[in-house]
């Protein structure tokens, strides 16, 4: 009864949160840190580097050969209140009317849905790259990946998640 109260308190938090627009990134990484159901990882060059040679289909594998790439955090969500925090850091990347500008490919098929945003750094450059995936009642990602990321690797990652 006790955690039933907790999660519905918590829940209740992030509504109240997410409608005032009030919780920063770093904010919101801090609650999902004391969440159990929650996972990142910080992807090194060198971790990219094996996923190319030992996992070709898996999609970030198309990373390994950009040179601009400086840091891929991909965040795994377990549970609802989670997925609610992971969608809450993404809206704070992409609010306002700039969602519409920013979206390079929304994709629902059955159970699966992805979405991608490019925000742009230059002409036919992308200086941070958002990938959200969620898969109902499985496992919900999102993936940042910043640095200098060219059209063509970007387009390789729209074809790798399209798939």
């Amino acid at each position: 009864m006790r955690r039933l109260i907790v999660l519905f308190t918590t829940a209740l938090f992030i509504v109240t949160a997410l409608t005032a627009n009030a919780l920063t990134r770093s904010q919101i990484i801090r609650l999902l840190a004391q969440e159990k159901s929650f996972n990142v990882t910080y992807m090194t060059k060198a971790m990219l580097d094996k996923i190319a040679a030992s996992k070709k289909d898996y999609p970030l594998a198309v990373l390994a050969d950009n040179a601009g790439v400086n840091s891929v955090r991909v965040f795994e969500f377990g549970d609802q209140v989670t997925v609610d925090y992971g969608k809450a850091l993404l809206n704070t990347y992409i609010s306002g009317d700039k969602e519409a500008d920013l979206m390079l490919l929304q994709q629902q098929e059955g159970y699966r849905y992805v979405a991608i945003y490019g925000l742009p750094a230059q002409e036919h450059i992308c200086g941070t790259v958002l990938i959200f995936s969620e898969y109902y009642n499985h496992k919900t990602t999102l993936i940042i990946i910043t640095g200098s990321i060219s059209d063509d690797t970007v387009g390789k990652l729209i074809e790798a998640f399209d798939k």
